[in-house]
């Protein structure tokens, strides 16, 4: 900068003003140097740029008003900056000196473009497509870069889509892509010189519909419909629209906000579960709203596998264990974990229809059996965990309902007990046989001459009179059908 000091005290209007040197831009080669004209196209990212300004003087290079980089004039006010650029794109380059005045010079435009295709962006109905995304679209718009001024075409693999779009003056294009049908998408950009982008791979796949798929317990056991659990700790799964919020309703306590992935695919875990009844149903957050039918199940207490009495009606008796009876249909009780299935078993084997399911609150289950003359040993096995079975077992004996059996006296004051005693003269002896057939009774090894007819039920009653005191009577039933066999023995004594 030259500055001349004025003579007097007072400018006049002949006084002597300061003058500067003026910034100019005068040319850009590229690395072979070649001369990029204005508003010219390189291909060449490494630029030289010359000009002229005030003799040492710093400077910085702008892209239109964004600094890129500096430089500084020479002792004979020649600046030149060698600069690798970035960007594929029209560039309006200027000098600035760094210090007032800050002359700067003129624009020099130009654009910076490639030879080869450059896919720089993918979009579809979402936003943004990363390479190797899977999208749920029929369509994609893709941005990018090429030679300016020509036509590219969009490939897929080696096959052409016939989608093509012109390049503009800069050096930009872009194109879309519809009619998407599922499948995977290696898309490339081919312009006319033959040379092609890098591959962008996607995988169209049809959206996801809504849906609760699955609760599962921590070891991956799949709790199914209106089933029960002991585990207070369990997993839900299902699908839904790529990367869709929605709420999950029905748990404890209150709902829950869920995300699905990029796959469409979302879970929660729901830890410390009451005891409970629930009801889960899934709704999307976005539209269309949509909501999954419940998946029902419950949460109960652990009850312990147990075969706890077998009893010949439901009022009972008991069939002691090692026991008797004369029933062919027995109940059989115990208790297990709620609403779990149970199959009984005899000698190991399973007995054909004895399953049952239990209460789905207490675990209390209960199966009529139909028996047949023979030793019984009954066991129950859970069809659920690892197929717990009850030990021991529950033993006991079926003698044949035909064969007369339970006979026992009785007094006007009721059963006298087997060895025990009365001081009537009378009793009436009662017992069970077959069905509509008779019996004999035996007293004191004497058979009576007068049988006694059994009714529809097997049941007979007989009339003794006569007794002596002071005598000790044995009485049984003979049977007057089949082998003639014959009951247990009652004994009473006749007391003076």
């Amino acid at each position: 900068m030259i500055t001349k000091t004025p003579s007097t005290s007072e400018l006049s209007p002949d006084s002597p003003f300061e003058v500067t040197t003026p910034v100019t831009f005068d040319e850009v080669r590229d690395s072979s140097d070649n001369l990029v004209g204005e508003n010219g196209t390189t291909y060449d990212k490494t630029l030289t740029f010359k000009g002229t300004s005030e003799v040492n003087t710093a400077l910085w290079l702008r892209d239109n008003a964004i600094r890129i980089t500096d430089m500084t004039s020479n002792a004979s006010g020649i600046w030149e900056k060698n600069f690798t650029l970035s960007d594929f794109k029209r560039y309006r380059m200027s000098a600035l000196e760094k210090l007032p005045p800050q002359n700067s010079s003129r624009d020099k435009t130009f654009v910076l473009a490639t030879e080869t295709p450059i896919i720089n962006s993918v979009a579809g109905k979402d936003g943004a497509i990363e390479d190797g995304d899977i999208y749920d679209g029929d369509w994609v718009e893709i941005t990018g870069n090429a030679p300016p001024d020509v036509e590219v075409e969009a490939f897929n693999g080696d096959a052409t889509t016939s989608k093509k779009a012109l390049v503009n003056a800069d050096g930009l294009f872009k194109l879309t892509l519809d009619e998407l049908k599922t499948g995977p998408y290696r898309i490339k950009i081919k312009a006319p010189n033959n040379k092609e982008s890098t591959v962008f791979m996607f995988t169209v796949a049809a959206s996801m519909p809504l849906s609760l798929d699955d609760v599962l317990e921590d070891d991956g056991t799949s709790v199914e419909e209106s089933d029960t659990t002991i585990q207070t700790t369990l997993t839900i799964k299902g699908k839904a629209r790529k990367n869709g919020e929605l709420t999950l309703l029905g748990g404890q306590p209150a709902p829950v906000t869920v995300t699905a992935n990029d796959s469409g695919v979302w879970e929660h875990t729901f830890r410390d579960l009451l005891v409970n009844s629930y009801s889960l149903t899934a709704r999307t957050n976005y539209s269309p709203v949509e909501t999954t039918l419940p998946r029902t199940f419950t949460v109960v207490r652990d009850v312990e596998l147990g075969l706890d009495e077998v009893l010949e009606s439901e009022e009972g008796p008991a069939v002691p264990e090692t026991g008797t009876t004369y029933k062919d249909l027995l109940i059989i009780k115990g208790h297990a974990r709620p609403g779990k299935s149970i199959q009984l078993l005899n000698g190991g084997t399973p007995i054909e229809g004895a399953t049952v399911t239990t209460d789905p609150e207490n675990g209390a289950w209960k199966i009529p059996l139909n028996v047949s003359e023979g030793a019984y040993s009954l066991t129950a096995k859970a069809n659920y965990g690892e197929g717990d079975v009850t030990a021991p077992p529950y033993t006991f004996s079926v003698e044949s309902t035909v064969k007369p059996h339970s006979t026992r006296i009785y007094d006007t004051n009721g059963l006298i007990e087997d060895n025990g005693s009365t001081t009537q003269t009378y009793i009436y002896v009662r017992g069970v046989a077959a069905p509509s057939e008779a019996i004999k009774l035996k007293i004191n090894g004497v058979i009576d001459e007068k049988a006694e007819p059994t009714n529809d039920k097997g049941d007979w009653v007989k009339l003794v009179s006569g007794l002596t005191p002071g005598t000790r009577y044995a009485i049984s039933a003979v049977a007057q059908y089949g082998d003639n066999a014959e009951s247990n023995t009652w004994t009473i004594t006749v007391r003076q």
